[in-house]
């Protein structure tokens, strides 16, 4: 779901925003503790027969409180904070919960708005699309 107050993109199990901890407003309610890829979350991007995401690389593994993700939710590129478990969004160098640095990123690179690749920080335009 996705807040109110501050628009972040929540799991479905949370009852307050992760990152303002503003209430939940949709009157939805989650629950259960689905796998979650700590690595390759970029890369899954099918649903498994069983209904759960299918592994894309890294290590599966279930953590309480954490709701499982389905194929819809997760875009190419959405990573996943290795010090807090957030999911990310493809576009963000740090992560919206802990402000950790993505993995592999340096100080100053970034993300290209257009076509997702990761620019080192003394370029100044994506060589992928530019």
């Amino acid at each position: 779901w996705m807040c109110g107050a501050c628009g972040n993109h929540n799991f479905a199990s949370r009852q307050a925003c992760n990152k303002c901890q503003g209430p939940r407003t949709d009157g939805g309610c989650g629950g259960g503790y689905g796998p979650v890829t700590t690595m390759g979350l970029a890369a899954a991007a099918g649903v498994s027969p069983y209904g759960r995401v299918a592994p894309a690389g890294g290590q599966m593994f279930q953590q309480p409180g954490l709701q499982q993700q389905h194929a819809a939710d997760i875009k190419d590129g959405d990573w996943m904070c290795p010090s807090c478990s957030n999911h990310n969004f493809a576009s963000r160098v740090n992560c919206n919960k802990c402000s950790a640095l993505r993995e592999g990123m340096k100080d100053g690179d970034w993300v290209c708005r257009a076509c997702k690749h990761h620019c080192f920080a003394k370029t100044v335009q994506c060589f992928r699309c530019q």
